[in-house]
């Protein structure tokens, strides 16, 4: 299935298409990119899947989870839809089973973002408007102080945003940085689809009624990238600001990359076929999706040289790169066995299909950081969850219960996780107050983190308990209030998660099993069960 063409221009346009210098964009000319991986020769795992990675269901609800965001440190934030008919804001911070809602109104908050510091920003409807909203250290705050509509913000690690609104009779480009906001351009033309990169430098494409051309503000000084004709699209920066993007060219559409060490711009493609939406990674290269003739495949461009990456019978788009070249992408189209999220990976030179078959529904463009994490929009059956896709971990955190059988008629109150981490953590390094249970599962049935997480009583001991050479920490829980949330659940063998976090904000996850009965003491024999060992990566906050 092909998606068609989108880059071709109004007939008005072509004579002055015709007359174009290439001077600007020579195919000549090769980009002097740093030090880049080889896309070559590249296999197809015969099982579909040899990446190693496993997937997580995230969200578990009755209701649409969409537009995930993940960050280097794990961190994933959507929009869901919530109850009461419109979407809120929700996050989870690393390895976490805890998910916090952002936003509780009345109205829309879509198009969130998260920087590596857990900072988030949106676009929320206030019932007139929309508006930009920032999310630091748990407080949320309107950045925007208008009536008119902001939208689609972007953040960066300093903490920075930026995003478009109207200012009654085009589009302009705002910053929010250091606690105050600032309107980036004031013309007469629509400024749009707003980009920002680590070091504060804005990049946008500014849309006149006959053409477009790409625009570079860094510090004070706002500088025009390309001066023509054309229509340019979808601009893409990196942390060094090299930029790149789609030029319509009178036929469809190509990719151009503007290194910040080079004076003029390079167009890398000049086909008959679309190239559309490409992405830059700190290294300089870029992936892009390209039509064949066919359909759309994955290509990248790296030592100066083009290698496609996919060849199939199916479009394969959207692609995303991460700062090690590792590239995930969405297929679509009428074979439905290759339908999904797929990882191509710069260490074996492989790719995998990470997502599972096809159900009916697309799942959503998916987003990588530089760990080579993956999150994306899934159908669960019945409405869209987020999910994680993530290679094996290396390091185990060990817990387990006191008692580890649980009598639903004791009247004790006594109830402990024991906990390991593995060095160089220590348990004496975890904050009591974080630790909770956060969500009690039966099998491979699925199962929801809980709504309120039971969290610890605060008592606790730490010391080196069973003389293995490691700290552990004996923690409390109210065991009536575990009964409680275990008595609809009936009797057998469950699984506790645990989640919690040191004092510098590390978090750790946590899991084993204990078993459930309901009966009177004098009949209640204790069963031994297997204790599960812990497979999740400590990471940071």
């Amino acid at each position: 299935m092909s998606l068609g063409k989108r880059c071709r221009v109004a007939p008005a346009l072509v004579l002055s298409l015709f007359v174009f210098s290439f001077l600007a964009f020579s195919n000549t000319q090769v980009a002097a990119l740093g030090e880049q991986p080889i896309y070559s020769p590249i296999t197809e795992c015969a099982d579909g899947n040899c990446s190693g990675y496993t997937n997580s269901q995230v969200s578990f609800n009755d209701y649409h989870d969409k537009l995930p965001k993940i960050n280097d440190y794990g961190d994933v934030v959507w929009q869901g839809r919530s109850a009461s008919e419109d979407y809120e804001i929700f996050f989870k911070a690393g390895d976490s089973m805890i998910i916090e809602q952002i936003t509780e109104n009345e109205f829309d908050d879509i198009y969130p973002m998260v920087n590596d510091l857990g900072e988030i920003t949106w676009m929320g409807h206030n019932g007139t408007d929309w508006d930009i909203y920032l999310n630091s250290s748990g407080n949320s705050t309107k950045i925007s102080h208008n009536t008119m509509d902001d939208l689609f913000p972007k953040i960066n690690n300093l903490g920075d945003v930026v995003w478009l609104a109207v200012d009654g009779h085009d589009y302009e480009i705002y910053q929010y940085s250091s606690g105050n906001s600032t309107q980036i351009t004031d013309n007469e033309v629509n400024d749009v689809q707003v980009r920002l990169n680590d070091s504060g430098d804005i990049m946008w494409r500014s849309l006149a009624e006959m053409s477009s051309d790409i625009f570079l503000h860094s510090g004070t000084e706002t500088t025009q990238i390309n001066s023509d004709d054309l229509f340019d699209h979808n601009p893409q920066l990196n942390n060094n600001a090299d930029l790149v993007w789609e030029v319509a060219d009178g036929n469809d559409c190509e990719i151009v990359v503007k290194l910040a060490s080079d004076p003029v711009p390079v167009q890398i493609t000049d086909n008959e076929t679309e190239d559309w939406f490409p992405m830059i990674n700190s290294a300089g290269v870029v992936v892009w999706q390209g039509s064949d003739g066919n359909d759309f495949e994955i290509y990248a461009y790296s030592n100066g040289v083009i290698s496609q990456i996919t060849d199939n019978d199916f479009d394969d788009l959207s692609p995303q790169i991460n700062d090690t070249g590792d590239i995930a992408w969405l297929a679509m189209g009428d074979a439905t066995s290759g339908i999904g999220i797929y990882l191509y990976q710069t260490s074996n030179q492989t790719i995998s299909k990470l997502s599972d078959t096809f159900t009916g529904h697309y799942d959503s463009v998916p987003d990588i950081n530089n760990d080579g994490k993956i999150v994306w929009s899934g159908w669960d059956g019945n409405d869209f969850e987020i999910i994680t896709a993530s290679a094996p971990n290396s390091v185990h955190d060990d817990v387990y219960f006191q008692p580890r059988t649980v009598n639903l008629q004791s009247g004790g109150k006594g109830f402990a996780a024991v906990i390991d981490l593995p060095l160089p953590y220590s348990a004496a390094d975890i904050d009591p107050a974080s630790v909770a249970i956060t969500m009690i599962s039966s099998g491979d049935a699925p199962s929801s983190p809980l709504v309120d997480p039971l969290y610890s009583t605060g008592k606790y001991k730490v010391g080196d308990f069973d003389d293995n050479g490691i700290v552990e920490m004996i923690i409390s829980f109210d065991r009536q209030a575990l009964i409680q949330l275990l008595e609809p659940l009936g009797i057998g063998v469950f699984d506790l998660s645990i989640a919690g976090k040191l004092y510098d904000g590390t978090t750790f996850p946590g899991v084993n099993s204990i078993k459930v009965v309901d009966q009177k003491s004098s009949k209640l024999k204790i069963a031994k069960i297997p204790v599960l060992k812990l497979k999740e990566k400590t990471s940071k906050n």
